[in-house]
């Protein structure tokens, strides 16, 4: 696991967050107009979180997905009885995310991912 790309993931992905807490109501939903909406699509392409993952390889998103996904989705309790999780949760992003592109998508849509990241960090004592 690296750290140092998951820790300036998590400061992007802060970032993003409040971008899309100014863009979004409380439900999800956007509060933009048609024109905004065209806007909103073409500044994806051009924030820093998407350009970093971009910047990234195949097995660095996929680390980063993993790391998403054990934060969202395991208790302390949980992560506490699976042996060797990461390992299994590596193998098991790649067969399930077979691109790069597609990694991506599935990283950059997930909101609040900060907070997952959060969740993994403390679930493996990494220090923010």
């Amino acid at each position: 696991m690296n750290e140092e790309i998951l820790k300036n993931v998590y400061e992007l992905a802060q970032k993003k967050y409040y971008k899309y807490s100014q863009t979004h109501n409380s439900n999800g939903t956007m509060k933009l107009s048609l024109e905004e909406l065209r806007s909103y699509n073409e500044e994806i392409k051009n924030d820093e979180l998407f350009k970093y993952l971009n910047s990234l390889s195949y097995d660095d998103n996929i680390m980063i997905i993993s790391a998403m996904y054990i934060g969202r989705d395991y208790s302390e309790e949980e992560f506490a009885k699976e042996e060797k999780l990461f390992d299994r949760m590596l193998k098991d992003m790649k067969c399930r995310f077979p691109t790069k592109e597609f990694v991506i998508k599935q990283i950059y849509q997930k909101v609040p991912l900060h907070k997952y990241l959060e969740k993994s960090f403390q679930l493996y004592s990494i220090k923010l």
